[in-house]
C-alpha cells in the first residue's frame, strides 16, 4: 500500500463517524468501527488509528496503522468502500 492511500482510507473511516464500518486488516481480522482517533508520529508515512474511543464504553478499542488494512466494507450492505488493490 502506499501512503496516499492509506490517507484515503483514514479520510473514508473519519467520514463514516458514527456509522458501523468493516475495517479489514492484513493479519485475517475484521474490526468493526465506529469512530476513529488518530495520528501520525513523526517520520512515519501512515498513521495509527483508534476504533470507538467515544463515548466511553463503546467495545471493542481497535488499534491498527492504516499501511495494515486490506479494506473497507459496509458490514450491513457488505459493499466494499475501499481497498487495497
Amino acid at each position: 500500500m502506499n501512503p496516499a492511500l492509506g490517507e484515503a482510507m483514514l479520510r473514508l473511516l473519519v467520514s463514516r463517524d458514527g456509522q458501523d464500518t468493516a475495517v479489514r486488516l492484513t493479519n485475517g481480522n475484521t474490526v468493526l468501527a465506529k469512530n476513529v482517533a488518530w495520528g501520525r508520529d513523526q517520520g512515519e508515512a501512515y498513521d495509527h488509528v483508534t476504533t470507538n474511543v467515544s463515548p466511553p464504553g463503546r467495545e471493542p478499542v481497535d488499534h491498527f496503522l492504516t499501511s495494515e488494512v486490506v479494506a473497507i466494507m459496509d458490514p450491513v450492505s457488505g459493499q466494499r468502500l475501499l481497498s487495497d488493490g
